[in-house]
């Protein structure tokens, strides 16, 4: 068996695995015993997760049988979203059934990355992306929240206090936090530069960062929905702000691909496509 097959079996494990945890977050009555702001956030999550990341996995399935390029950085976006979603949900959801799966999901994503990132990085030069659009919304992406996360740190810092948003979901500190800084905001603002500097990195990661921007976005409003939906107050502007991030990051991906002069397909004698 190689590499491939064990880590597109992993990751088809995984997402199965987040497609029923979040049917039975959604469904089961009272499921989540956390605070309501974290409760709606993991509420939101499933929406997203079963709305959005499971039927794309399957897109990108059907995309990677078919030889289109597009198809495993899909996937891979995909497994980038399952594996923050999911890291979130085994160190900071309040424990419960699914927890056991919420670790076997990281554990499966996190290998299906390992042994499969040659074949989600591959083809990457085929790919349609709008390079300097796209470089520099990843950009400015990551520096928005950078700065944002820096200021609420260094504000709560000043006053002595923990942020709001750590004692309002019953936390002792905000794992956003940690992952956001540490992780994924960094890799976007690589995949920017790399894309404004014509780096065959920017190629490969572009798809994959996009999608996972769109569907972290798509979790935030679903989250705002739940806590709207309870009587909660919710920060219209920043919900507004968030749905606009998704869905540009979304536009990123599909409208380059939809608009190629070539087949965007990996096959002998193929043309590589670069719109910019």
């Amino acid at each position: 068996m190689t590499r491939t097959l064990v880590a597109a079996r992993l990751a088809a494990a995984a997402t199965v695995l987040a497609g029923l945890a979040a049917v039975i977050g959604l469904f089961v009555p009272g499921f989540y015993r956390d605070p309501p702001v974290w409760a709606a956030q993991a509420l939101g999550a499933d929406l997203a997760t079963l709305g959005l990341a499971v039927p794309l996995a399957g897109l990108a399935w059907l995309l990677a049988r078919r030889r289109s390029v597009l198809g495993p950085p899909l996937a891979g976006g995909v497994l980038l979203y399952l594996l923050y979603t999911y890291l979130l949900y085994a160190f900071s959801v309040a424990y419960n059934p699914l927890t056991v799966g919420y670790i076997a999901i990281v554990g499966g994503v996190v290998w299906a990355l390992l042994l499969g990132t040659s074949r989600v990085l591959s083809g990457a030069d085929e790919v349609p992306v709008l390079r300097r659009l796209t470089g520099a919304f990843l950009v400015a992406v990551a520096g928005l929240f950078s700065l944002l996360w820096l200021g609420q740190i260094a504000a709560s810092a000043a006053a002595g206090m923990t942020p709001a948003e750590i004692t309002d979901a019953g936390l002792l500190t905000n794992p956003v936090y940690a992952l956001d800084l540490a992780f994924f905001l960094p890799l976007a603002a690589l995949a920017g530069v790399a894309l404004l500097r014509r780096q065959l990195l920017g190629a490969q990661l572009a798809v994959p960062v996009l999608t996972w921007t769109a569907l972290m976005s798509a979790q935030i409003v679903g989250g705002f929905l739940f806590l709207a939906a309870s009587g909660a107050e919710v920060p219209v502007p920043v919900a507004v702000v968030v749905s606009v991030i998704g869905l540009l990051a979304a536009a990123l991906v599909a409208v380059p691909a939809i608009g190629a002069q070539a087949p965007v397909v990996s096959a002998p004698g193929t043309k590589r496509v670069e719109v910019v």
